[in-house]
């Protein structure tokens, strides 16, 4: 099984499906498969030499944080601390203003809220001033109805990183520390310079315009989510690593 699994993952490599990555399998504290295959940067010309991708290459996972940040609600609710059924407004008074009041935890655990703000997708450079992203968001009405399912691509990890705030005292990714034991703290939310600086590029391979929410989001890709200001910030639904 595991050598068609490698066969697979060198033929989506050849293939051009992605340019670099890794392949690491363990079963029972056994590493059974180790790859590291392609490049971790170079792929555009303007980028100089290609870098190799080798076992210590760090990626940037983005939405994989999306079931982290559901966990640690999950723990809250588990040790009754909040009630996802709740309004976010419940937790955070000022998530009500412009006809939020009514919008639950579950709504936007669900992508059902309709809050999407776009302003904040194209604006790396405010993304480390939590403070202000949050002030975005506070003054923003819904784009669609609640109960629309509208993906929630950054929004999703900032109000419930605020939650998880408001309702334990710590930062998202200190509460993950708390909550999951260090054998398995293996992720972080975000990175030091030094770190950013040695991390795989993020490429954009699919097509040239791609609409998110009514809003074009390919042309800008990688220029917003390879900038220092995204991978060094804390935005918990869209930069693990």
């Amino acid at each position: 099984m595991l050598s068609k699994t490698e066969a697979l993952f060198r033929r989506q490599l050849e293939r051009g499906l992605f340019p670099g990555g890794q392949l690491v399998v363990h079963a029972q504290g056994e590493r059974l498969l180790n790859l590291a295959l392609g490049i971790a940067r170079g792929l555009r010309p303007r980028e100089g030499e290609k870098v190799p991708v080798t076992e210590a290459t760090a990626f940037q996972v983005m939405s994989a944080s999306k079931p982290v940040v559901a966990f640690s609600v999950a723990v809250l609710e588990d040790r009754g601390l909040l009630d996802v059924e709740r309004p976010v407004s419940h937790y955070i008074p000022q998530f009500k203003r412009e006809d939020k009041g009514e919008i639950t935890v579950l709504d936007i655990l669900t992508h059902r809220s309709g809050v999407l703000v776009p302003r904040l997708w194209n604006s790396p450079e405010i993304w480390p001033d939590w403070e202000r992203v949050h002030e975005e968001i506070w003054r923003s009405r819904p784009r669609y109805r609640r109960g629309t399912l509208a993906y929630h691509p950054l929004e999703y990890g900032w109000i419930l990183g605020e939650l998880v705030r408001r309702v334990s005292g710590l930062w998202i990714d200190e509460f993950l520390d708390e909550i999951v034991p260090p054998q398995l703290q293996l992720l972080r939310l975000r990175v030091d310079h030094d770190a950013a600086a040695r991390m795989a590029r993020t490429y954009w391979l699919g097509p040239k315009r791609y609409r998110l929410g009514r809003e074009e989001v390919a042309a800008r890709f990688e220029e917003i989510y390879n900038a220092p200001s995204t991978l060094t910030s804390l935005v918990p639904g869209a930069s693990m690593a």
